[in-house]
């Protein structure tokens, strides 16, 4: 098999050290093998560009993208977390693998941003495509053809993640997917990171285009939700809903979900709706929306763009279902790309079900590994999934899953 991934991770409190000794441990497992890419993954608790720099040292400034996750990071030896913070890091290593990285400063509806990340990603791959791709149909990009990469991670801050994915999917229309998490933190303060290459960003998207000769790719989203009772978003403006079915958003919330309005007027209800997020029905899915807020006049702010006329409803699901999950994303991926020795799984998995899990949290990496076997994987905490369903039709949405697995 072409492509060996390494696995590390590290609690200590110093941050370059911590970024040393995860991808050190990392590389102990590639064999000699060169780095090719490395995936980062870190806590808000510590100095994140001196753990960019400690893994970059390691090895020898790999194309690097990643961000901040909530509480702790992904891996088959567990969730790791720790008072000091975390560090997650995946190496990959392949001959027939080439990857480029682009980022871009957030400055308005995020769809300038998403193009020119991409294109500068896709310009970062350069010429090397030509020899990591089988002959494919080409899309032209400005006055370059390119072809469509097999695989596309993102990771932004919070705010318009929409507009990024049709940025990103401007630049080479032909379908690829794109799997994603909006960096978090671990309280909603807003210490959220990107990064990118040598880089450590704030209110940046940041953007890796994978190409392979020999690799599948097979993606997937998830959600375990079912649902309640359902309407129309009869009046809703951007994220935030303000009437199902001619009612007061939040009116209609409580009665659905089974909750007095009382107990949801007056601000944040975030833990609140863990178990009842709102879907924005599609064919064959639900996109799944946190509500985050409800306002003086009974709106509801969700972390979603809810659009106007949409089929909604109530959605429900039990904590067993949301450990059970992780199972299904990876083994929905695999099917998907149709991959029979999966070399490597890359998780997203929303924030807010980590924190819906408690101490569950062993049990998640025994689902990941009852889908995966031995294969390695790293995931990170996010406030918000960019997710490519099993439909390829890619969008953002909350309080859900997504995966990517490479293998043959």
């Amino acid at each position: 098999m072409s492509l060996k991934v390494g696995i590390g991770y590290s609690t200590l409190e110093d941050p370059k050290e911590a970024g040393t000794e995860a991808a050190n441990k990392a590389l102990a497992q590639l064999g000699g093998a060169e780095p090719t890419f490395t995936i980062a993954f870190c806590t808000v608790q510590y100095n994140e560009q001196k753990i960019i720099n400690g893994i970059n040292k390691a090895t020898k400034r790999a194309p690097l993208w990643g961000g901040t996750s909530l509480g702790g990071v992904w891996t088959p030896d567990g969730f790791i977390e720790s008072e000091n913070g975390s560090v997650g890091v995946a190496i990959l290593s392949s001959p027939t693998l080439t990857v480029g990285v682009g980022a871009t400063k957030i400055r308005s509806d995020g769809f300038g941003e998403g193009e020119l990340a991409m294109k500068r990603a896709l310009a970062d791959v350069g010429e090397h495509v030509q020899t990591a791709v089988d002959s494919r149909t080409t899309t032209a990009v400005g006055q370059t053809e390119r072809h469509p990469p097999d695989l596309v991670l993102m990771c932004a801050a919070p705010g318009v993640e929409e507009g990024h994915i049709r940025g990103i999917r401007s630049a080479v229309p032909t379908m690829f997917p794109i799997v994603g998490g909006t960096s978090a933190d671990n309280t909603l303060e807003g210490k959220w990171k990107q990064f990118a290459d040598l880089d450590v960003y704030s209110d940046y998207l940041s953007v890796a285009c994978l190409y392979s000769k020999d690799l599948k790719v097979g993606y997937s989203y998830s959600q375990e939700y079912e649902p309640l009772k359902r309407g129309k978003a009869t009046k809703a403006k951007g994220r935030t809903l303000y009437e199902i079915d001619g009612r007061p958003a939040a009116e209609v919330y409580a009665e659905w979900a089974g909750k007095t309005l009382d107990s949801i007027k007056g601000g944040a209800i975030l833990s609140e709706s863990f178990f009842n997020p709102i879907g924005i029905a599609h064919e064959g899915y639900w996109q799944t929306v946190h509500p985050g807020n409800v306002n003086e006049d009974l709106s509801i702010d969700g972390y979603v763009v809810f659009p106007q006329g949409a089929d909604i409803a109530v959605l429900s699901a039990t904590q067993d279902e949301l450990v059970a999950e992780t199972n299904a994303v990876f083994k929905r991926a695999i099917d998907m790309g149709k991959i029979s020795q999966p070399s490597f799984g890359f998780l997203v998995h929303c924030a807010g079900c980590r924190l819906a899990i408690g101490d569950r949290v062993g049990e998640v990496v025994e689902q990941a590994k009852m889908a995966l076997g031995d294969t390695p994987f790293i995931g990170y905490n996010v406030f918000g999934e960019q997710a490519t369903t099993q439909q390829k039709e890619i969008m953002h949405c909350n309080l859900a899953l997504s995966s990517a697995v490479l293998g043959t």
